[in-house]
């Protein structure tokens, strides 16, 4: 199973057409993506769902917005397949087109921009080296998260990425490097 994270710097540069068009194209040779919508504009989401859909069944509790926020809370967090849908229309064309592929998604949440402030007061230290030592839990724990929940599963995970350098970015960097 491979991960790739889709990042650049600058917004507006064609990340989520290129993570969308490239898990489509996968799919349709009989890959199973996943996808991991990260960018708090949630444009790869609403390439997949509806907004009335999203609106509806995933806004309260089932976005990566809820894995983060469990974090921040203190709370256990819940496994990252329990966030994951699959988008009806894409896949009911895979299928018409008799392909083995399948696109599922985890999608973002458009107050994921908190998320980045939350975790930073959450994860501060007392020294720059407690800080580090706890923003590398965080990123282990998505890391393994994500192992979890792709190892049998799907064929690559698609991780579109906001367009900054923040926490939520450098923990794509951290399941990179798996």
């Amino acid at each position: 199973m491979q991960i790739i994270s889709v990042m650049n710097y600058k917004g507006g540069v064609g990340k989520t057409t290129v993570t969308a068009n490239l898990a489509g194209e996968l799919a349709f040779r009989g890959k199973k993506v996943l996808l991991l919508d990260m960018d708090a504009q949630a444009s790869l989401t609403f390439s997949f769902v509806t907004p009335d859909y999203w609106d509806t069944d995933l806004k309260e509790s089932k976005t990566i917005k809820s894995w983060f926020d469990c974090i921040s809370q203190g709370n256990q967090t819940m496994p990252l397949s329990d966030l994951v849908v699959r988008p009806k229309r894409v896949n009911k064309f895979l299928s018409n087109k008799n392909t083995r592929g399948v696109v599922d998604l985890i999608s973002s949440h458009l107050g994921l921009i908190n998320v980045d402030l939350e975790l930073a007061t959450l994860l501060g230290g007392a020294n720059m080296t407690q800080t580090k030592r706890n923003y590398i839990k965080v990123h282990g724990k998505l890391r393994a998260e994500i192992q979890s929940v792709t190892s049998d599963e799907y064929d690559i995970v698609l991780i579109d990425c906001p367009p900054n350098f923040d926490a939520l970015v450098k923990s794509h960097a951290a399941v990179q490097r798996t």
